[in-house]
């Protein structure tokens, strides 16, 4: 078995050197004089493709390379005139938290450089082999070059760039034994949209090191990275007026980058530093087009290309070279699956199973590939204000509001797909978000996702329209009156908070004690869920909102629209879970004081008839007043912790550092605690009171469990003495609850938190709990489940 590789570039050094950690035979063919060829300028390697390069032992080497030089601190986002957007602080230490590797740019020469060093078998790369043709037989293949010479090999990788030679010849051999195997008019069509300038310069005055700018622009944009050695790597990118295609796309000369500099030259990149600032520093520079491509078909009999061979995306995104790292570990991965088939050897391979292999590569890639250009291509649209109104709300309106951690969890997530070699161990590195291979179990796929997703949210909406038949709480006769419930007293099939009971009705005040402890979990998760760092700027974060509609609008209508927003736009990663440490310390003090203890004495404590209407007052604002309590102990703490910092740096690390190693679980899972033993004592407590089973699902059971959901009308609690028959407002109300924790249950195993086993003994736990404890005790225990189950993905 052999392996014939074409380009001796990221894609063909990489897939040397996994060859060489698999005792597979290769020889790789480059056309330049030399390895390290003065072609492109630089190269950012992300964590996706650092985790390959690490498994390979040359994530150690590039480390060593960059000792000592200073690492990416800062993300600058800036308007066309060079201020500043928004700002990402710590940008090495985040990537180094969240994925367990950093972000590195540097010349792309020494890269090149450290991965050739890396090669054991360095007489198996052969320099000055331009490839002129290959010949395809039935037990092998065939390279030849230009000057003569010809390499056999059990197979042909094309790792040659975006102007591929094997790609051409590939395809010219399809076209004369299988026509119409690929598309024809495919490599005329392959579009160009802009054109980009890069370079490396050196010695910038006034550059602050460790900064990487981002610039919008007008038909244009900017990318300029800090590198080792006081080296800045910069692109400009220049929409073309008009896309070109295929033959179509132009080739600069010297002369056209002259001009460019020209014409941009006083562009600016920050408040002090224009693009000619950098140009005057320059070492080495190109003005090049930017091909925008994933070509539909990658392989043929026993030829396959991968890289840029295979698919182009635009720089800006910094991803192209990681992707290429990517093929090479699922082309490697496809080939030992082929080997255990086989039982263990490659040896004689027909071209029926090596064309399978490259079919499950080209399958496993393809969407991704896309996935990856796509995104850059929006990314650059984005930045250069293709459609302004567009680019201008969520440049300058949206993007300076998002936090950190949203714009770091976008970036990231086309990194957590990215693929491992399996063969081969992965080094252990703390991350706090586990890619999905390391999930553990596979993710569920997007069609079983829907068809569940389209069943809550049906059974949501029916809830919402049920609701509307049955009224809206705050209108009567035609007349809208927010304020009903206070007004009149009245409580609606609708609403929540009912009226305090009269003094004389003693086991009233004691079953509507027990309702409204049952209101604790509601309350407690979307004030926590409001507070995530992941929902900042969501319709999640407005907990105040969301309880105040609770009472104009009623528990099931908020409960079912909560439901669905909590599953649209709730934080997709871990990281997206910490609260921070002030606001889950404030948690249990204004749980007990807000809702148990000010409630228990406006119920039980004797009032004189002027308190009555106060008390009353105060009871139905209970729930607000357990938000507010909490932001305001919240604050204060966050006053006490601040004063010992001596920078706001200091601060700044603290809290970076305490989001990602989950010091706020421990306190959320003793608010967890307190809302459980509450509200399942209150539930014994109020069956072993009245007599009735905890099981019986009417009067006393289930019925008094959501009867502070339903609450069909005060006069009727205050009379009814005999075991009432469950309403069909009680059972839509449980409905809504119920399929909301058990979808919650779902969304963890949708994405690959926990495994199915897991998962279904967790939902059959939910069914007894609401039993056993009751709703409000078993969605305490559940949500307690699920912190710890997302804050032990790290």
């Amino acid at each position: 078995f052999k392996v014939v590789i074409v380009g001796a570039g990221i894609a063909g050094l990489t897939l040397a050197s996994i060859l060489e950690e698999h005792d597979l035979d290769y020889v790789l063919l480059e056309k330049h004089s030399s390895v390290v060829c003065e072609v492109g300028a630089s190269i950012g390697l992300f964590p996706h493709g650092l985790r390959i390069l690490d498994q390979l032992g040359i994530y150690e080497a590039i480390s060593e390379f960059l000792e000592g030089q200073p690492s990416i601190g800062q993300t600058y986002i800036r308007r066309a005139d060079g201020s500043i957007l928004t700002r990402i602080g710590h940008i090495t230490e985040h990537m180094v938290h969240r994925h367990g590797y950093p972000f590195l740019f540097f010349d792309r020469q020494d890269f090149l450089r450290l991965l050739y060093r890396n090669l054991r078998h360095k007489e198996r790369v052969i320099v000055n082999k331009a490839v002129s043709d290959i010949s395809l037989f039935s037990n092998g293949a065939q390279v030849s070059c230009t000057d003569g010479s010809s390499y056999d090999g059990t197979l042909v990788v094309g790792a040659d760039g975006v102007h591929s030679s094997v790609r051409r010849i590939m395809r010219s051999l399809a076209a004369k034994v299988e026509p119409g195997y690929f598309d024809p008019k495919e490599e005329g069509r392959v579009p160009c949209f802009y054109q980009c300038s890069f370079g490396i310069a050196q010695h910038v005055p006034g550059w602050p090191k460790g900064d990487q700018q981002m610039v919008t622009g007008d038909q244009l944009s900017q990318l300029v990275v800090t590198g080792p050695d006081e080296k800045i790597y910069w692109f400009l990118f220049e929409r073309l007026s008009k896309p070109k295609r295929g033959a179509d796309i132009p080739r600069y000369t010297k002369d056209d980058e002259k001009e460019f500099f020209a014409k941009h030259w006083d562009l600016p990149i920050t408040e002090h530093i224009t693009f000619g600032d950098v140009v005057k520093k320059r070492i080495s520079s190109a003005l090049t087009p930017l091909h925008e491509v994933v070509y539909k078909r990658w392989h043929f009999g026993r030829i396959i290309t991968i890289g840029d061979s295979a698919h182009k995306p635009n720089p800006i995104s910094g991803h192209g070279g990681n992707i290429a790292i990517e093929a090479c570990a699922d082309l490697i991965n496809a080939l030992m699956r082929v080997k255990d088939r086989r039982g263990g050897n490659l040896d004689d391979l027909s071209t029926e199973e090596i064309s399978g292999a490259f079919h499950e590569v080209e399958s496993t890639r393809l969407r991704r590939s896309k996935t990856v250009v796509k995104a850059a291509h929006h990314q650059q649209a984005l930045f250069a204000c293709e459609s302004p109104i567009m680019s201008y709300i969520v440049n300058n309106i949206a993007m300076p509001r998002l936090g950190s951690e949203q714009l770091l969890s976008r970036n990231g997530a086309v990194m957590l797909g990215g693929p491992r070699i399996k063969s081969l161990s992965v080094p252990r590195r703390a991350r706090a978000v586990p890619f999905n291979d390391e999930l553990p179990a596979k993710r569920l796929s997007n069609a079983t996702s829907a068809l569940v997703w389209r069943a809550f949210l049906t059974i949501m909406i029916a809830a919402l329209f049920l609701s509307f038949i049955w009224g809206n709480p705050s209108i009567d006769n035609g007349r809208f009156l927010p304020f009903k419930w206070l007004q009149e007293g009245v409580s609606h099939p609708a609403g929540t908070v009912p009226d305090r009971p009269s003094e004389q009705m003693i086991t009233e005040r004691f079953q509507l004690y027990y309702s409204s402890t049952q209101l604790t979990s509601p309350l407690l998760v979307y004030l926590i869920e409001g507070n995530r760092i992941g929902n900042q700027l969501t319709p999640l974060a407005f907990p105040v909102l969301i309880s105040s509609a609770l009472q104009f609008q009623g528990v099931i209508r908020v409960a079912a629209v909560y439901a669905i927003l909590v599953h649209l736009f709730s934080h997709s990663i871990p990281t997206g879970r910490p609260v921070s440490l002030q606001f889950a310390d404030a948690l249990v003090p204004s749980l007990i004081i807000a809702w148990y203890i000010i409630p228990a004495l406006l119920l039980f404590m004797p009032l004189s008839n002027s308190m009555e209407e106060f008390s009353t007052t105060v009871w139905h604002f209970s729930p607000i007043l357990f938000i507010f309590l909490t932001k305001i102990i919240a604050l204060l703490l966050g006053q006490l912790r601040r004063r010992p910092s001596s920078t706001n740096g200091a601060v700044q690390t603290d809290a970076l550092v305490a989001s990602y190693q989950n010091q706020d679980v421990r306190r959320l899972k003793l608010a967890y605690r307190v809302a459980f033993w509450a509200q399942s004592l209150s539930h014994l407590a109020v069956h072993l009171h009245t007599g009735v089973s905890p099981i019986t699902t009417s009067s006393l059971g289930l019925k008094h469990v959501l009867d502070v959901v339903t609450r069909r009308s005060s006069s009727t609690a205050r009379t009814q003495k005999s075991p009432a028959p469950l309403g069909p407002d009680v059972a839509v109300a449980a409905l809504v609850f119920l399929c909301s924790n058990l979808y919650s249950v779902w969304d963890v195993r949708r994405v690959g938190y926990v495994k199915t086993n897991s998962a279904v003994l967790a939902a059959a736990l939910v069914l007894l709990g609401w039993l056993a404890v009751g709703p409000g005790a078993t969605w305490a225990a559940l949500w307690y489940w699920r912190e710890n189950i997302i804050s032990s993905l790290a």
